[in-house]
């Protein structure tokens, strides 16, 4: 899971290199372990990637002049063990191509990335060779790629990583989450299976797999996306505030006036906020970040002793939790280093009773197509019952959604770690 984005411009204007860095720094929590930009620069590719966050590799800036095509990724490893080779930091590139691609393709032994580059560098025409990629390879991957001109931008036919475009003036820019398209207009989804092809005559639509579904990754949803963009002409704080609305469906407390909702920052504030006011229960934003502006998230974290240092970057306002029952509402629980620390906290606090509320399926397999999880024995549910867990986390109550009434969510959705599986020409297709 990463995330990419591109500028294609008719006009050579002198901020496209500002623009594009711009537009990742808002796709930052895609991934914070290398980032990187190419552009054209008088026929030539140049590149300029390293290790570390956008603000860390670009902060003194890039003054470029005429530079019409650009493309950029920001990294979150997932293909690999360690926190990403040199040569794996994307753009990847030689002299006329380069390439960033978001996902993860599991049938491609090694670094799938460079796989792809490799077969694209060797190609007499690019753009069949995208096409038979298409056909021949099912998931998961968006690119952007820039060649002899052009920029050509394609997603799997399983639409399992989000991917979108839109205008601004004289320019067509493309990013992961349409957050990165801030001043666009007429915002589109790349369609699962698509391939389109940009250059001063526009954005030409040059292929279209007819066995297409719309199998975004239930996750990115859920979990991943920044609450303010936009999926299928839906607001992702849309989508967590309806898992919010199913999860007070399910409650079995007897409620009164102890009760208080609380929403872990910052995914889980929506589905919370949703949760208390299906309920009528006050909504305390009784635990916040010591710093807003954190480009970490724990998850995505590689080491347990990284993520417990993450989990102890929150404040808790202790006079307005002691001797209330509150119910914490958490996008997820995946390890649970995060929520332990949490609980740990509030009973120091003095409160009555925790009951904590997943307004999403129990994670409880691996997942093959960008997410690093990799191992179920990681996972806290892994085979444990919901009374288990409670127990583990030693609290009141535990309450998930079940899989099945994500009703609202795209049918064909991507779920695999939430018990779902994943087709079997995805892992196990020949190429």
């Amino acid at each position: 899971m990463c995330g990419i984005s591109g500028i294609y411009d008719k006009n050579n204007n002198d901020n496209n290199i500002t623009e594009i860095v711009t537009v990742l720094k808002t796709l930052q929590h895609r991934g914070k372990d290398s980032c990187g930009i190419s552009y054209i620069d008088k026929d030539n590719v140049v590149t300029i990637k390293n290790k570390g966050t956008v603000k860390r590799v670009f902060g003194s800036g890039i003054i470029k002049d005429n530079i019409n095509m650009c493309i950029g990724h920001v990294r979150y490893t997932t293909s690999s063990g360690n926190d990403g080779e040199s040569n794996e930091i994307q753009p990847l590139n030689n002299d006329i191509l380069t390439l960033v691609h978001n996902g993860n393709i599991p049938i491609v032994s090694g670094h799938d990335t460079t796989h792809i580059f490799n077969l694209l560098s060797k190609s007499d025409d690019i753009e069949k060779s995208l096409i038979e990629i298409n056909e021949n390879i099912p998931a998961s991957y968006c690119f952007i790629i820039v060649n002899k001109g052009n920029m050509y931008v394609m997603k799997d036919r399983y639409g399992i990583r989000p991917l979108s475009y839109g205008f601004k003036d004289s320019k067509i820019i493309v990013s992961s989450e349409t957050v990165g398209l801030e001043g666009c207009i007429n915002i589109k989804e790349v369609k699962s299976g698509e391939l389109l092809k940009i250059n001063d005559n526009g954005i030409k639509q040059i292929y279209q797999n007819s066995k297409s579904v719309d199998g975004i990754c239930l996750f990115e949803l859920i979990y991943f996306m920044n609450p303010y963009s936009i999926y299928n002409d839906i607001l992702i704080k849309e989508y967590r505030r309806k898992l919010g609305e199913k999860l007070a469906d399910k409650n079995k407390l007897i409620l009164d006036e102890d009760y208080i909702v609380i929403g872990i920052p910052n995914s889980g504030i929506e589905a919370a906020k949703a949760y208390s006011e299906k309920l009528n229960i006050r909504y305390s934003q009784s635990i916040t970040k010591k710093d807003e502006n954190n480009e970490g998230r724990s998850f995505i974290l590689k080491t347990n002793e990284e993520r417990n240092k993450m989990c102890k970057k929150f404040i808790y306002n202790t006079s307005e939790m002691k001797d209330k029952k509150i119910i914490i509402v958490d996008d997820t629980i995946v390890r649970g280093n995060v929520m332990k620390n949490i609980i740990k906290n509030v009973k120091e606090i003095g409160v009555k009773e925790v009951h904590v509320r997943i307004p999403a399926p129990p994670v409880v397999d691996i997942c093959q197509l960008g997410i690093a999880i990799s191992s179920k024995e990681e996972l806290i549910m892994n085979n444990q019952t919901v009374e288990e867990v409670s127990e583990i986390l030693n609290i009141d109550t535990l309450e998930y959604l079940d899989l099945k009434e994500l009703t609202f969510f795209p049918s064909d959705g991507y779920s695999e770690c939430f018990g779902g599986g994943i087709k079997e020409e995805i892992i196990n297709h020949k190429i």
